[in-house]
């Protein structure tokens, strides 16, 4: 299993096109993944356009009511990975930012890389 995680921070205009990206790269590198995005306290639409990705993405959603920051949203996104694989010595995870600061086509290498 790959986790994604996403911290996002009123991300509302890129956040969406970030998740379908990493969707795309999944279904064609034929990987099992699970997104883990955590909104720090947005105020402009991000709850939204997560909520509405959830319904069709292996999508988790963690909202803060009060705004904690990027490295403790990015920190909370780990230990819920941490949290959910079985197989810790075969898992990854990955972390991306929500304004394409990374492209999510890097991941395909980053996987391989981390397979060999």
């Amino acid at each position: 299993m790959i986790y994604v995680c996403v911290p996002v921070h009123n991300e509302a205009s890129t956040v969406g096109l970030v998740l379908w990206k990493v969707r795309q790269v999944f279904t064609a590198f034929q990987r099992e993944y699970q997104i883990i995005a955590c909104d720090d306290a947005s105020t402009d639409a991000t709850g939204e356009v997560l909520a509405s990705y959830a319904r069709v993405l292996p999508l988790t959603v963690i909202k803060h009511r009060s705004r904690l920051g990027y490295a403790r949203s990015l920190e909370e996104l780990l230990r819920l990975a941490l949290q959910r694989t079985d197989r810790p010595k075969r898992d990854c995870a990955i972390t991306l930012h929500a304004d394409f600061v990374h492209a999510p086509e890097t991941m395909e290498e980053m996987v391989k890389r981390l397979e060999s």
